[in-house]
């Protein structure tokens, strides 16, 4: 496994995780499960059309490192980002 192919699952990881995704499933992201899987996980988490663009093109059009970029630009993105939870409420 490349360093770059490496650092796409991590971020893919994140995605599955904020997605809902169950341990299992994170953990096989992370370990080796095959581009369809991730996709088709993704999918029925509910993942947008951009995850699943990117997921897609992972190993084909653009190259690793523009998916890498599109990934990370992706999890980085506030709208991304659970809202914290409130205490008391």
């Amino acid at each position: 496994m490349t360093d770059v192919e490496q650092f796409i699952r991590r971020e893919l990881y994140k995605a599955i995780e904020s997605l809902g995704g169950s341990p299992e499933l994170v953990a096989a992201t992370i370990n080796g499960a095959s581009k369809e899987e991730v996709y088709d996980a993704a999918q029925r988490l509910g993942a947008d059309r951009y995850l699943l663009a990117a997921i897609g093109s992972w190993g084909d059009t653009p190259d690793d490192e523009q998916v890498l970029q599109d990934l990370r630009d992706r999890n980085a993105a506030p709208w991304e980002v659970p809202p914290p939870s409130r205490q008391g409420s």
